[in-house]
């Protein structure tokens, strides 16, 4: 309860704890700008996550994520999405909306195809995509020119 009281909190690192969930009222920390959540046992996030308007970092690697909610993909300002080593077996529709991505990593998951539009990030400079159940290597990734590293 106490927490919502730090509404102008710009950085929170709940890393390497036990959690299993986040309460609705993270959408609140309007002026967030990192997020670092790995290392713990998130299984899944609330809808609440996209009202982070000013969050530029999300780290989530190695919780227990087995989908993803569909507002993460109106997070206008996100540049690193960090998703490695969860159980994810898809992206939300909308990913074209992070428009300055410039980080995704969604290495070590189940995912069996590249999320729809990845082409269209422009900005996007890093992808990790190792580690997933792909049987072969999406025709859309040559689209992406200007991708500086790609494992």
């Amino acid at each position: 309860e106490d927490f919502d009281r730090l509404r102008q909190l710009r950085v929170l690192d709940l890393s390497a704890n036990q959690l299993k969930g986040l309460p609705a009222s993270i959408g609140n920390f309007a002026e967030l700008r990192v997020l670092n959540l790995k290392s713990n046992r998130l299984q899944s996030l609330p809808e609440e996550i996209g009202q982070l308007s000013s969050l530029m970092m999300l780290e989530l690697r190695d919780n227990q994520l087995k989908e993803l909610p569909g507002s993460i993909t109106k997070l206008p300002k996100i540049r690193e999405l960090y998703l490695k080593a969860n159980k994810l077996k898809s992206f939300p529709p909308g990913i074209e909306n992070l428009s300055l991505l410039l980080k995704l990593d969604l290495s070590e998951n189940k995912l069996k195809e590249v999320p729809e539009n990845l082409s269209k990030l422009r900005e996007l400079r890093m992808l990790w995509l190792k580690g997933n159940k792909f049987n072969t290597i999406p025709e859309e990734l040559s689209s992406i020119c200007d991708l500086g590293n790609l494992s």
